[in-house]
């Protein structure tokens, strides 16, 4: 893989993540993330409010949630409420270009 361009790899992971999308089949280890909490600076560690999660995942998982994230926004107005994911009808036949 040395000698392969920004162009080729961008090719293999446009393949690779169009694969995982209409075969709806994701490998275990792109999902295998670790959440930790990590205490806010000069806040009560005693109190749960008072935490941040941190995420620790696979950069390729990463990625290609992050154009799934794109592409959904594209196509589906989202009511403002914070982590929640809504799908419509056009969303569902999306490919990654």
């Amino acid at each position: 893989m040395k000698n392969t361009s920004e162009r080729d790899i961008r090719e293999i992971l446009k393949i690779l993540f169009n694969f995982i999308l209409i075969s709806k089949i994701q490998s275990n280890a792109l999902n295998n993330n670790g959440t930790i909490l990590i205490a806010k600076q000069g806040k009560d560690a005693s109190r749960v409010k008072n935490y941040r999660p941190l995420t620790i995942g696979s950069l390729i998982s990463r990625t290609y949630w992050g154009i799934i994230d794109k592409k959904l926004r594209e196509v589906v107005s989202f009511p403002l409420v914070k982590n929640a994911l809504f799908m419509s009808q056009a969303a569902s036949t999306m490919y990654i270009y």
